[in-house]
């Protein structure tokens, strides 16, 4: 077979074919995997400092588990962690995402003043202070602070200020 005959069958054969044939076949390949990748490629948008108290606006789209129901949660940076204690304060509403994995979700709330903290048996609150470092994790929660590891979570840093 010549670079220029597409053959098609035992005795069907095309002459100018290949070329053509191999660039449709291409493109449609290349449409199909950036496509791909457009809807499964999750995008978090939240600011990277604010004030303590201020109204917080976070948005998640695209990619996310089908048919999940997410929350977004204020909790601590790990550098702040203590072993045991887990400390954090939901933002807003928790949505379930249907079945679009293009839906925008939209939590809305404010800067938290204290995180709700559990330590074995304890419940106590923390104050969260200025000029230091948080996590605004968004995720499909499993338990008071357990996250469900095989759907999507995002994550992004936070500063609180003055």
């Amino acid at each position: 077979m010549s670079d220029r005959t597409a053959t098609f069958g035992p005795s069907r054969s095309f002459p100018g074919m290949a070329r053509p044939l191999r660039l449709v076949l291409l493109t449609a390949l290349l449409l199909a995997a950036m496509s791909a990748d457009a809807v499964a490629s999750p995008v978090m948008n939240a600011p990277s400092a604010g004030r303590i108290g201020s109204a917080l606006t976070v948005k998640a789209s695209g990619g996310l588990t089908p048919k999940l129901y997410y929350r977004a949660t204020f909790t601590e940076s790990a550098a702040d962690r203590r072993p045991g204690r887990q400390c954090s304060r939901n933002i807003d509403q928790g949505y379930r995402t249907g079945t679009s994995t293009a839906r925008v979700y939209i939590f809305k709330g404010r800067v938290p003043t204290t995180l709700a903290c559990s330590q074995g048996s304890k419940r106590f609150l923390i104050r969260t202070r200025p000029g230091h470092r948080y996590v605004i994790v968004i995720g499909h929660k499993t338990g008071k602070a357990s996250w469900d590891a095989s759907a999507v979570t995002l994550r992004r840093a936070f500063t609180t200020t003055r």
